[in-house]
């Protein structure tokens, strides 16, 4: 093999070598400075919400890391809206809220949504004039 041919395949690793380790760690190097936000979201916008171009644009024009988690429209009525009710966040908050101990959104330590995403305007009415 001349020196040329050498040259050519070492070049030609490297390359690939670095197509595969952008592929492993593109997604990790674009995540950096995103802020991540948590939104309470209706029934229905699952398919959406979970759409590739949506999740990009999110992503890339808003620098927004975007945590929807799915309640039940009923349930953003009577319950105190914090990520603890269904299951997430804080892992003391949860446990007292099974031992029927009043938590809402003012208790300390809960994980409170940056924002809500109703189903239809008449969910968020009812949401707005909710107790909690």
């Amino acid at each position: 093999m001349s020196k040329k041919q050498v040259i050519g395949i070492i070049i030609f690793i490297v390359l690939i070598l670095g197509i595969i380790a952008y592929s492993k760690l593109g997604n990790t190097i674009s995540d950096v400075g995103l802020t991540t936000v948590y939104v309470a979201t209706g029934g229905g916008k699952e398919d959406f919400l979970a759409d590739p171009d949506v999740v990009k644009i999110m992503r890339t024009k808003y620098k927004l890391n975007v945590v929807y988690d799915t309640w039940s429209n009923g349930k953003t009525i009577t319950w105190p809206l914090i990520r603890e009710k269904i299951g997430l966040g804080d892992a003391s908050i949860i446990s007292s809220l099974e031992g029927n101990s009043n938590v809402g959104i003012h208790t300390p330590n809960v994980s409170k949504y940056d924002a809500l995403f109703t189903s239809d305007q008449r969910f968020y009415d009812y949401y707005k004039l909710a107790p909690n």
